[in-house]
């Protein structure tokens, strides 16, 4: 089980994110093409199988050939992935590829903005189109909470420009709980 919705998953988002984030790392070290072909190949996982350009998000859970296992949408994810695909693609420097998964970045930023974020805090999924806290009081409990709280931005990306707000938005409902994090 990787999860609270009792998923049984072969390949999942989150593992494949942060497999990516270090080969980002390692190519940003070394410039290795090996490297170089690895983050590629999982850009085009990424834009191929990951991304639903229908719903405007990226899915989470799947099988062994990246059959969609459920209905989530995890925001946090969703905005973490923006940053992360960004920072990698860009290392690259190949600028038909950035400006490829950019669009699919600004989607994905751009939906949870729409959807999740609700002033103050994002919520941390919705499954089935129906957000956790919907139709509850805040605090009582009903929500999934998020393990990081605040507002950060990816160290790689500090001090640099992209005519967006790469913000990470990850926070817990209820709101009385969301604090701005320091992320230098």
């Amino acid at each position: 089980k990787l999860s609270e919705n009792g998923v049984m998953a072969e390949r999942t988002m989150n593992t494949l994110l942060h497999v990516f984030e270090g080969y980002s790392g390692l190519y940003q070290a070394a410039k290795s093409p090996e490297v170089e072909k690895e983050l590629r190949a999982l850009l085009d996982i990424w834009s191929e199988k990951m991304f639903d350009p229908e719903k405007r998000r990226q899915e989470v859970f799947f099988d062994r050939s990246y059959h969609s296992l459920i209905d989530l949408q995890s925001y946090g994810h969703d905005i973490e992935s923006a940053w992360l695909l960004d920072w990698g693609c860009d290392l690259l420097g190949d600028r038909e590829l950035s400006e490829k998964i950019h669009r699919m970045t600004d989607v994905l930023a751009e939906s949870v903005l729409e959807r999740g974020f609700d002033g103050e805090a994002v919520c941390n999924e919705i499954e089935t189109g129906v957000h956790p806290y919907a139709g509850k009081a805040p605090g009582t409990g009903a929500v999934r909470r998020g393990g990081r709280k605040g507002l950060g931005v990816h160290p790689a990306s500090a001090g640099r420009s992209t005519g967006k707000q790469r913000m990470v938005l990850e926070s817990g409902y209820p709101r009385e709980t969301c604090k701005k994090a320091d992320h230098r």
